[in-house]
């Protein structure tokens, strides 16, 4: 009444998912994984009173099934995250054929940056050449969080979509997600751009076409050239559900 928001008749984007049970929860996850997702929401501060960093991993199978494996968000410092990142890269890394980086530029590339110098750091560390081989996808938000997610629904419902266990805190905010984008649901951003890019739906159009939420970029760093191209919902025509094996791999470090 009078403009004010009714926040607890607002419709929540993942009403009637039990992420606490099956077939969302398993207790395995599949010993071999075609692709590695690590998605990364930034934030502005490290203080416990501002935005967390949403660090989220997730996999997807030859089986079409994805699976959200891990929680490394929290208050963290650009000194923090970016080891945060690569640590969950390297828990992951040797069960995955292929991996890469997903990270929100809406404050602008430097996040990248600290990705890359981090990885410069360990591969000298490790005696190999310091040159950064890591893929990293880039994402802008255009949408709020519940726009953005509005197709993943579907895809717990049809059973595609899966939680490991200690996942609480990311689940608490994904239940919060609606549509007042209103919260600090750093973790649920991270986890929902994950998502949509193990199953396609961070994919390639036209480049330079505006597409719906988000626009995307290959951020490939090296001789190999920037290839900008858009992204958003699902096409007309349903979800093109892609497969992992048509997607670039990048070389660990350490391998």
């Amino acid at each position: 009444r009078f403009g004010r928001l009714d926040l607890a008749n607002t419709p929540k984007v993942f009403s009637g998912i039990a992420f606490d049970s099956p077939p969302v929860r398993v207790e395995v996850v599949p010993e071999r994984l075609d692709l590695l997702v690590v998605s990364i929401d930034p934030a502005d501060s490290s203080s416990t009173r501002a935005c967390e960093v949403g660090i989220i991993a997730g996999g997807l199978a030859a089986t079409g099934h994805g699976y959200l494996l891990e929680d490394a968000s929290g208050h963290l410092n650009s000194d923090q995250w970016p080891d945060a990142a690569w640590d969950l890269v390297e828990r992951w890394a040797d069960r995955c054929g292929r991996w890469r980086f997903v990270v929100e530029i809406n404050r602008g590339t430097k996040d990248c940056s600290l990705l890359r110098a981090r990885e410069l750091i360990r591969r000298l560390q490790r005696g190999l050449p310091g040159v950064s081989v890591c893929e990293i996808r880039t994402v802008t938000s255009r949408v709020n969080k519940a726009e953005r997610a509005a197709s993943l629904p579907l895809i717990y419902r049809a059973g595609q979509m899966h939680h490991a266990r200690g996942l609480v805190e990311v689940e608490r905010q994904l239940r919060a997600l609606d549509n007042t984008g209103r919260g600090l649901l750093d973790r649920a951003d991270a986890a929902v751009y994950c998502e949509l890019d193990l199953f396609g739906l961070l994919d390639s159009s036209q480049p330079g076409q505006a597409i719906g939420g988000a626009s995307m970029s290959f951020a490939a760093v090296g001789p190999r050239p920037q290839q900008a191209v858009a992204v958003g919902p699902m096409p007309t025509q349903g979800p093109r559900m892609t497969s992992a094996a048509a997607f670039q791999s990048a070389a660990m470090p350490g391998q």
